[in-house]
């Protein structure tokens, strides 16, 4: 998973983003493009202000994002220590 915070700051997400996904796929041979998430914490917070129990797409798909993360990974370990 990696996110890309400030997400409201950026003037040209298309071309920020693809840029992104270029170098990252450069630096990390098995990029999957699906665990790149842009985000803005400050839109976040600005929306748990106004309502303490909604919570926006962006955070919750980073919210499911590293749920499956943390289920894959302690699948893996269930997996190895049962060998």
């Amino acid at each position: 998973m990696f996110v890309c915070n400030k997400w409201d700051t950026v003037t040209e997400p298309d071309k920020v983003y693809t840029h992104i996904v270029q170098r990252l796929s450069k630096i990390w041979p098995q990029f999957d493009e699906q665990k790149l998430i842009r985000f803005s914490a400050y839109c976040a917070m600005r929306d748990t202000k106004i309502d303490e129990d909604y919570i926006n797409t962006e955070y919750k798909h980073i919210l499911e994002v590293l749920h499956s993360v943390y289920s894959e990974a302690i699948n893996e370990r269930i997996k190895v220590t049962y060998k």
